[in-house]
């Protein structure tokens, strides 16, 4: 297995994007642990990982608005998607009690998603932010006299010797993050694959680009299933608009071909099957 081999993700062994990766592809896979997001688009672009798995959206906390600025401007397409449930875990390594905690780490966005639990069970505790799920895993590892505790994926448990107080700790069950799959674009642009899901972005030409845009597809009963708006830089109230589109690949690339009488520019960020939750 050669380095290129990789799949890159954002964050620390055992974060929900490592989870992603190892039901995505298999558990298997070797992984590549990357700081920022976009250190996993560079990963691909200079060939040190052959994929990398990036979220796009959470079903509670909404758009991780930077990887669609970082799809736009990539030399990457997408080849696939990925519907993570997020099942968040209690994870200590110096008590077995709830009311024991102290300190709770944990990324914002994971704090945020288990208040209720946090609020019922945890009375003593100190809820601190930090950077990464699977990260603070790791600082309650590397702690282990303190009567801390960390919200992380049940991945990071056995990846830093730690135990799962509490599965499911959640405030809604249905709690899921989307993921996207990207690759290195290959010469030529686009593979021709079979796929019955569309990604595109365009640059709005005018205040009413997405009216003309949406009468297209709506015309041809082209679903659009997501619309996420990022400002054109220095361009006020005009934005890029990236779509996902659903049906007939043929009947896409067809209204797809008739975006010039909506967008100054357009790119295809990526062709590839849905993923059904």
């Amino acid at each position: 297995m050669t380095t290129n081999d990789r799949i890159a993700f954002q964050g620390e062994l055992g974060a929900y994007s490592h989870l992603a990766a190892a039901e995505y592809f298999s558990a298997d896979s070797p992984v590549l642990a990357c700081t920022e997001f976009s250190d996993t688009f560079k990963a691909v672009e200079d060939s040190k990982a052959s994929h990398a798995i990036i979220p796009v959206e959470n079903s509670v906390a909404g758009s991780i608005v930077e990887n669609y600025d970082l799809l736009r401007t990539s030399g990457t397409y997408i080849s696939g998607e990925y519907s993570l449930r997020i099942q968040h875990s209690l994870i200590v390594t110096n008590t077995n009690i709830t009311d024991e905690v102290t300190k709770v780490y944990s990324h914002p966005q994971a704090l945020a998603q288990c208040t209720d639990f946090i609020e019922e069970s945890l009375p003593n505790a100190e809820v601190i932010p930090y950077y990464d799920t699977a990260g603070a895993a790791q600082l309650v590892a590397r702690n282990p006299n303190e009567k801390w505790a960390a919200i992380a994926s049940e991945l990071a448990a056995p990846i830093y010797d730690v135990k799962v107080l509490k599965n499911g700790i959640e405030n809604h069950p249905n709690n899921y993050t989307r993921f996207l799959v990207i690759q290195k674009l290959p010469n030529g642009g686009l593979p021709s694959t079979t796929y019955d899901k569309t990604s595109i972005v365009y640059k709005q030409k005018n205040s009413d680009g997405l009216q003309k845009t949406l009468a297209i597809f709506s015309s041809n009963e082209i679903n659009i299933s997501k619309v996420e708006l990022r400002p054109q830089v220095g361009e006020p109230w005009r934005y890029w608009v990236f779509l996902d589109l659903e049906g007939s690949s043929e009947v896409v690339t067809e209204c797809i071909e008739q975006l010039n009488l909506a967008a100054n520019e357009y790119k295809i960020l990526g062709n590839y099957q849905a993923h059904q939750v």
